[in-house]
């Protein structure tokens, strides 16, 4: 989870404007516990100015990829 966090603020946040976020609600199938450590890797990590080396180390992942299907 926390690796996912890190990858969506290397590749939407550079620069500054990206508001992480579950969406505009948090849906009840949701563990609280993966919310929150959503929350606090992203105060952790999501600070700005960014670090160059976790974006540079998460920009190119793909940990969505397992689940997208590949035609």
């Amino acid at each position: 989870m926390i690796a996912a966090v890190k990858e969506t603020l290397a590749k939407a946040s550079v620069g500054g404007g990206h508001i992480l976020a579950s969406s505009n609600s948090i849906h009840p199938g949701v563990k609280p516990e993966n919310y929150r450590t959503m929350v606090e890797a992203a105060r952790e990590f999501g600070a700005y100015p960014l670090d160059p080396k976790m974006v540079e180390a998460y920009r190119g992942r793909d940990y969505m990829g397992k689940w997208v299907r590949k035609t």
